[in-house]
């Protein structure tokens, strides 16, 4: 009966009209798009690497729900970036996950994610903003998206991943050039457009 209840009471505190709260388990944190409204999660009090698992309205264990047209606001830090990666499951070409890079669905849309298929992106900002829309049938698992705050660590010319800087990701120095992983490079591209 006790876990009953604290079930109840977690989702009555996710479904509060325009903000939730993030809950956490044995997993870490997590917080839903709803099937309506919008949910505002506000991060700017996490530091560099901490993250946060978004699923859509059926959790992690569950499939999601028919007619949704839920969204998200998640902003961390400024100076900071939001780096999502992880897995969608929909009904292709109905069911959509929109990202938009900002603070609501006029900001550039980063993709349209539908069918089975990852996400692998950056903010160019301290925003993102999620919009998902399912139609009246049809329900496959969804979406399970890791956000993990990036804060870059500026120190003159060059810019690093960490506090221990062991992984440098540009400089702004005048060397010709200089040696960027791939994978990190595109996320410098984007995160760092403030830093030179």
């Amino acid at each position: 009966m006790k876990k009953f209840c604290l079930l109840i009471t977690a989702l009555c505190a996710l479904s509060l009209s325009g903000h939730t709260q993030i809950v956490s388990n044995s997993d870490g944190d997590y917080a839903l798009i709803p099937i309506s409204d919008t949910n505002k999660i506000d991060l700017t009090d996490k530091s560099n690497g901490y993250t946060l698992k978004i699923y859509d309205n059926g959790g992690a264990e569950n499939n999601y729900s028919s007619n949704c047209d839920g969204y998200m606001l998640l902003t961390v830090a400024d100076g900071s970036s939001i780096i999502l990666s992880g897995n969608v499951n929909t009904e292709s070409g109905w069911d959509n996950l929109y990202v938009y890079d900002g603070e609501n669905s006029s900001a550039n849309l980063i993709n349209s994610y539908t069918g089975n298929t990852t996400i692998n992106t950056i903010s160019s900002d301290n925003n993102l903003f999620f919009n998902f829309y399912s139609d009246g049938s049809v329900n496959y698992s969804g979406f399970e998206i890791t956000a993990t705050v990036f804060t870059p660590i500026i120190d003159g010319d060059f810019v690093y991943a960490d506090n221990a800087k062991t992984q440098l990701l540009k400089y702004n120095g005048s060397a010709e050039s200089i040696t960027i992983p791939p994978t990190v490079k595109s996320i410098s591209d984007k995160a760092f457009k403030n830093c030179s």
